[in-house]
């Protein structure tokens, strides 16, 4: 599951998998089933504690100190952070993009400098 608070900081977007209208409890996978929703849902408070997920169903409220959102029906979705490895990964990958792209644009003003000499000579 993943909700991301949009740049207006006023509305979110629930995207995962939901299987009845309460959540996903045993029962309600085995009635129901499980399928994957998307909503647009709202942030109900100015500093961003109370969170509608749009879908008629969950209304939550952030808790720093766990770093979690605790929903009307007591379950709790915490933030999953990335593991160490993952991090390094995406920091060589970015880093190598940057040098790639310097190494490029160095190219093609050294070609336009060559370029430039003909012509003068």
């Amino acid at each position: 599951r993943n909700i991301k608070v949009n740049k207006d900081g006023k509305t979110v977007l629930y995207t995962g998998t939901v299987a009845g209208p309460r959540g996903c409890t045993t029962e309600e996978i085995r009635e129901y089933g499980i399928r994957r929703e998307t909503y647009s849902g709202k942030v109900l408070t100015p500093l961003g504690l109370s969170i509608d997920t749009g879908d008629g169903t969950r209304i939550g409220k952030w808790e720093e100190e766990s770093n979690s959102i605790l929903w009307d029906d007591g379950e709790r979705w915490a933030v999953k952070e990335k593991p160490i490895y993952t991090v390094v990964g995406e920091f060589i990958f970015l880093a190598y993009i940057g040098v790639s792209t310097l190494a490029g644009a160095k190219g093609v003003y050294d070609g336009f400098q060559r370029k430039r000499r003909e012509i003068e000579s």
